[in-house]
């Protein structure tokens, strides 16, 4: 674990994809995922089906299902056109 405060999620995904590529430096992928969110049963089946095929980036959409307030106000950031 890397504790760096002060910085936002894209920075600290930066950070673990740059830490993981140093362990991993043999992986062609790395996934991400942010917390606080659900996403569908094969999503990273289907990212790497993706990849696979077309070998570019690729993004994908998630659902926030909040469990908490503080879920609740980053999903609205994150999400802001989301209907409750």
């Amino acid at each position: 674990m890397i504790a760096l405060p002060n910085i936002n999620i894209a920075e600290g995904t930066n950070v673990s994809i740059k830490n993981a590529d140093i362990i991993y430096s043999k992986v062609s992928s790395i996934p991400s995922a942010d917390a606080g969110v659900e996403y569908q049963k094969k999503w990273l089946e289907n990212l790497v089906l993706t990849l696979e095929a077309i070998l570019c980036i690729d993004v994908g959409y998630f659902e926030p299902k909040p469990k908490t307030r503080f879920e609740e106000c980053v999903g609205n950031m994150l999400n802001p056109n989301r209907t409750s």
